[in-house]
């Protein structure tokens, strides 16, 4: 699949923000998780279980969440590269 050369900064830029989010949105779920199980502890393993289902839930649904919420702006034309040759294509 060819993507535009245009559009190659720009995917990359979301998506190392998106990899940067995901760090501390992991981090908090987890500690939430934590925190939950410790609640949990005398409780059913199905109880504990409906937990971890949903924390992994969280844990797949919030990069999809952060991927709309970041800035969809694009940089100024002259910024954006357009003759610069990629790697994929053919001199």
């Amino acid at each position: 699949m060819m993507v535009p050369s245009r559009f190659v900064p720009f995917l990359v830029d979301r998506i190392g923000w998106l990899l940067i989010h995901s760090l501390w949105q992991y981090a908090l779920i987890a500690l939430g998780m934590m925190i939950v199980l410790r609640m949990l502890r005398r409780r059913t393993a199905a109880a504990r279980y409906t937990a971890c289902l949903m924390a992994l839930a969280a844990i797949v649904i919030a990069p999809a969440i952060t991927w709309q919420v970041l800035p969809t702006d694009k940089p100024p034309q002259s910024a954006v590269m357009t003759d610069v040759p990629m790697l994929w294509e053919r001199v």
